[in-house]
């Protein structure tokens, strides 16, 4: 296959030779037809002054090649790790080369669900300067669907089910589909990217909040994820998203919790982990996450949560127990 004509990056739409006020982030592996699908839905977006990159993390053929032009866009720049990184480093690079004041970041597995989410997103960091973190509404496999990924628990959508539709401070965010104000990420660093997969939101969520940043669920802002397969590279047993969950589990607790809540969390968390491990074969995988978490605490630096920061969280849903 040919290499598709790239045409160049635009000038951004904002008077005076600023930076776009957005940009959308987009990282990838062995996903062509998702991927396209998502960038569809991001020309599809009344919104102009942005930019649009897309990282290829290491996928076996050319990710740019196999997308191809996609219509409306015209201005698209394509990165390429040689070897994969994981999420969060594969994010940290697409955060390392925008230069957009407000980082959208969506699933390549993800889409817009209107046309109007970027104008959306903008209007909201506008209105509140010392904004730190949108998290959207993310509907699970359609529009249509009754599954939700949004910062609360499922007993608490099940004792209330409207705070899905109510617009309310939140915990943390979820993954698929967010939008993080880049002055985050200079008071409060990048992804952990020895996480390499999972609850790596979670830990930037804990280090935004304790820096004061507030989260922000609106549900006016939503994608759908259809999650595709797994592109998680590793050696052996340790490509299985299983061990990664639960072995990030003790690192995020050693990280951010304090001692009170970092004990009684990974060990509830372990627990679960456990008996999902049991249910699905994979009780290798457990064991190996579970030595790896303990054995490699050192590699992670403790920042624990502020008295209030921890109330914050507490008031907002979060889950912490002692």
């Amino acid at each position: 296959m040919s290499t598709p004509e790239i045409n160049p990056i635009k000038e951004p739409s904002r008077p005076d030779g600023e930076h776009p006020r957005i940009s959308v982030l987009v990282a990838s592996r062995n996903r062509p037809i998702e991927v396209r699908k998502c960038l569809e839905s991001v020309a599809a977006q009344y919104y102009e002054s942005l930019e649009i990159i897309v990282l290829d993390d290491g996928s076996d053929e050319l990710l740019e090649q196999q997308v191809g032009i996609v219509e409306g866009l015209s201005a698209v720049t394509w990165l390429r790790n040689d070897a994969p990184t994981g999420v969060s480093g594969a994010r940290n690079k697409l955060v390392e080369k925008s230069s957009g004041e407000v980082l959208v970041f969506v699933d390549d597995d993800a889409w817009f669900v209107s046309n109007d989410e970027l104008t959306t997103i903008d209007k909201v960091f506008g209105a509140k300067p010392d904004l730190g973190i949108v998290a959207f509404k993310i509907h699970l496999n359609g529009i249509d669907s009754s599954e939700l990924q949004v910062p609360f628990a499922r007993r608490t959508i099940t004792r209330d089910p409207s705070i899905a539709d109510r617009e309310q401070e939140a915990s943390y965010f979820v993954g698929a589909g967010h939008a993080i104000a880049r002055r985050v990420f200079d008071e409060c660093g990048l992804y952990p990217v020895e996480f390499i997969y999972g609850h790596e939101e979670l830990d930037l969520s804990y280090r935004a909040v304790n820096e004061g940043f507030s989260i922000l669920y609106d549900p006016s802002i939503a994608v759908v994820h259809a999650p595709a397969s797994s592109q998680i590279a590793g050696a052996g047993k340790k490509r299985f998203e299983s061990y990664y969950l639960t072995r990030n589990r003790i690192w995020l607790a050693h990280r951010n919790l304090p001692w009170r809540y970092a004990i009684s969390y990974s060990l509830a968390w372990s627990g679960y982990y456990f008996f999902k491990s049991i249910r699905n074969r994979q009780m290798k995988n457990w064991f190996l996450a579970i030595k790896d978490g303990l054995f490699g605490i050192d590699r992670t630096k403790r920042h624990p949560l502020s008295k209030s920061a921890v109330k914050y969280i507490s008031e907002h849903h979060g889950r912490l127990w002692r």
